[in-house]
Order: structure tokens, then C-alpha cells, then sequence
């Protein structure tokens, strides 16, 4: 269960939640571009209530199903601004997030610069 940038510790746990962690990775890839796509809809995909998914995720990777989603949708977007010659605003649509502003603040929040200033680092 790797990405470029984060490497999940599976020491200790259960070959159901290395499932899980499975699907919700799948499932999140499958749909982060979907502006629509929220929590409800993951747990909707993963067959589970969106309280028992909420505790799972604290249980297993210490974050909410809300943050985990979002920082999957600020990878790709780094992904982007790294290999493409995209618009800030294209990625912004195109990982899903609906307005610019919003993903200009969590990306520097998560990157420590904006979109822009990342892109022209590289």
C-alpha cells in the first residue's frame, strides 16, 4: 500500500485491514476526480457505515475518511504540477476539487508552497 510520498506501516495489522486499505485505495482512485465524491459515497463503495469507515480509518491510519480523500486528490495534483504542463485551475477541476481557492490553501498547506510557486520550484 505505497505512494510516492507516503509508505503505510502494515506491522500489526489484520489481513482484513490490509484488504480494506486495499479497497479504499482502489475506490479513491477509481473516483478522486469526482467532484461529488465525499465520505458517504466511499462508504457507500466500501459497504460500511460512514461512522464505522470514520473509525476504521482513525483505527488504522490515525486520519478521517475526509482527510485521507483529500490527500489523495493533493498527490495527484502534485503528480500534475510535476509531469504535466497543465493550469493550476485544470488541476484543480481535475483532482476534483471545486473551487481553486480551496485547493490553492490545502495544497500549500500540505506542499508549504502554492500550486504556482510548486510548479516553478520543479
Amino acid at each position: 500500500i505505497n505512494d510516492q510520498e507516503d509508505t503505510i506501516d502494515l506491522t500489526g495489522l489484520s489481513h482484513r485491514d490490509i484488504q480494506f486499505l486495499q479497497e479504499l485505495n482502489k475506490t479513491i482512485e477509481e473516483n478522486y476526480t469526482d467532484p461529488e465524491f465525499d465520505i458517504d459515497e466511499l462508504a457507500s463503495h466500501l459497504n460500511i457505515s460512514r461512522s464505522s469507515l470514520n473509525r476504521k480509518m482513525r483505527d488504522i491510519l490515525n486520519t478521517s475518511a475526509n482527510n485521507y480523500i483529500r490527500d489523495r486528490q493533493l498527490q495527484k495534483a502534485e503528480e500534475l504540477l510535476r509531469t504535466s504542463s497543465l493550469q493550476v485551475n485544470e488541476i484543480c477541476y481535475r483532482v476534483g476539487f471545486v473551487t481553486p481557492s480551496y485547493f490553492i490553501r490545502c495544497f500549500k498547506k500540505k506542499y508549504g508552497k502554492s500550486p504556482n510557486e510548486y510548479a516553478n520550484s520543479n
